[in-house]
């Protein structure tokens, strides 16, 4: 046996080796999260090395690859995720984006059905991401032309998210598409009363077009000068 060998079989040596693993994956982690995806990705590749059957490893570079936009090299360790851990959560939404990015919409959707299924508001792991992956859903479905099924998982989003601003904004945008002006003003009137919102112009620009289209000129009148009235206020912040 090596010197190598003998050393990581020793007892009294695991300890050091979990720290080192630690630190390894703590680093891994600090640049994936600081999107610096060249950098994390040698760090898993050492990580992979020395745990092979790490689902999380191959999805976390695989989804870093995605980030690189390697989509060949993202699409291979996604899936050896999946099929080391056939209910992984995230390495389906991780592999839904790939195939969004390969323009295959109804496939991300359905790889993505995998996330989400079963996710409860409160669930302790994937509660907080939740939201997310159903506002993604949301705009496959709007490029497929689905607005009714987009506006679903808007829907659900907002059960995670309740003041998610582009939650409304987006579905209220679908509503509009679709004709539906009063459902869309209430989800706008969410918008707007979000008074931190920077984006605001949007809600107000949209709420305006609303109101002209069911005939409300008066209220469309008062968007536009409330409209206008912001737009001077960003511009003095500017300067």
């Amino acid at each position: 046996m090596s010197s190598l060998a003998l050393f990581l079989s020793s007892s009294w040596s695991m300890p050091l080796l979990a720290q080192g693993l630690q630190r390894l994956q703590a680093d891994a982690e600090n640049y994936f999260s600081r999107q610096q995806m060249a950098k994390a990705i040698p760090l898993y590749d050492k990580l992979i090395s020395i745990s092979p059957n790490n689902a999380s490893y191959y999805c976390k570079r695989g989804e870093a690859y995605l980030g690189l936009e390697q989509i060949e090299k993202a699409k291979l360790d996604v899936d050896k995720a999946i099929k080391l851990a056939p209910g992984y959560r995230t390495a389906y939404m991780a592999r839904a984006r790939i195939a969004s990015e390969l323009g295959d919409f109804r496939g991300a959707l359905g790889y993505s059905d995998k996330a989400v299924r079963g996710i409860k508001v409160g669930d302790k792991d994937f509660s907080k991401i939740a939201w997310v992956w159903y506002q993604d859903r949301a705009t496959w479905y709007s490029e497929l032309g689905d607005q009714n099924k987009a506006i679903e998982q808007y829907s659900e989003a907002l059960k995670f998210n309740p003041d998610g601003f582009w939650l409304y904004y987006f579905r209220a945008s679908n509503y509009f598409k679709q004709g539906k002006y009063a459902l869309a003003i209430k989800d706008l009137d969410i918008c707007c009363s979000m008074k931190s919102e920077k984006s605001l112009t949007r809600a107000l620009e949209l709420r305006l077009k609303c109101h002209e289209k069911t005939g409300n000129k008066d209220l469309a009148k008062k968007d536009k000068a409330l409209m206008d009235e912001l737009l001077r206020k960003q511009g003095n912040e500017l300067f």
